[in-house]
């Protein structure tokens, strides 16, 4: 469908264009579909509705995975059965909080390494 038709057909399903003439809303969809073209806007654009909230999804949204990984991935805001984005991030997180854990371990004298981080010990008696 074409830009004109579709914004025709939007503008002729408003109740209050049965007052106009047919020269206004060809005048209308002149100018609208000229806009339209200049800011890029397509028949698709227009046609675009948003997904009710509130309507059940199928309940195979999750694949084989556990119902609490469809819940953490809807939670964060990732749609779909691509969990990548999540387990990558979830990856890096634990990676974050090793790294952060053996730094605080060896500043507190419990980690099983000595001395400070970067220093190398000599190696043996001074001659």
């Amino acid at each position: 469908m074409d830009l004109r038709a579709t914004i025709r057909a939007a503008i002729l399903s408003d109740p209050r264009t049965a007052e106009m003439s047919e020269a206004e809303i060809d005048a209308m969809v002149g100018a609208l579909a000229e806009e339209a073209s200049v800011q890029g806007v397509g028949s698709s654009d227009i046609m675009w509705r948003p997904i009710e909230y509130g309507v059940p999804v199928s309940a195979d949204r999750c694949g084989s995975l556990p119902e609490f990984f469809c819940t953490v991935n809807e939670a964060f805001g990732f749609d779909g059965s691509d969990f990548t984005i999540p387990i990558g991030l979830g990856v890096s997180a634990a990676f974050l909080l090793f790294v952060i854990g053996s730094l605080l371990l060896h500043r507190h004298g419990h980690h099983p390494v000595q001395g400070a981080i970067g220093v190398t010990p000599p190696m043996g008696p001074a001659a």
